[in-house]
């Protein structure tokens, strides 16, 4: 599974964009807020979230108005109109050009330890789908978390065994 961006024309002659913005159950490290630690999502983790916006890059300018956010269980689906605009334009061209995929900006909520890292089992918040050039996941997923936990934040339950630590990359 890969994160994706699509961009296909509509019949009123406008452009949709869809794709997967987090797949499921697929692992990264090297992430500013858990560094060597693995990071991935689980189905369910954006529940109850079901608007977003694209943005050409990260906290960047809206390039679509309100997107369609849905689970499935190979990740986070996405689908929405690109908006009239020039940079709306330019932006589908990086896109269908392979030089940008979707990172999603998120804060996060509910995670878990594994054996080699944390898991998202439910975010707080979803900020938006942002361009990126520099890929984490599947060789075109990036992360940003908008807020909030760094690798020692991360409580353990009482009584929890933490998982191996694993070696950085």
């Amino acid at each position: 599974r890969e994160a994706t961006f699509a961009i296909r024309e509509g019949g009123d002659g406008g452009l949709t964009i869809e794709g997967i913005a987090v797949p499921y159950g697929e692992q990264i490290t090297g992430t500013p807020e858990y560094g060597g630690l693995t990071e991935e999502f689980q189905l369910g983790a954006f529940a109850g979230h079901t608007r977003s916006v694209v943005i050409d890059v990260h906290y960047g300018t809206p390039v679509t108005g309100k997107v369609a956010l849905r689970e499935t269980p190979d990740g986070l689906m996405f689908e929405g109109k690109l908006l009239d605009t020039d940079r709306a334009r330019e932006f589908a061209t990086l896109v269908r050009e392979g030089v940008f995929g979707p990172s999603i900006e998120f804060e996060p909520g509910e995670i878990a330890r594994t054996k080699t890292g944390i898991v998202h089992k439910a975010v707080r918040s979803v900020g938006a789908i942002a361009g990126t050039y520099r890929a984490a996941y599947s060789g075109s997923f990036a992360v940003r978390h908008i807020a909030g936990s760094t690798v020692t934040d991360i409580q353990e339950p009482p009584g929890a065994e933490p998982g191996a630590t694993p070696n950085p990359a």
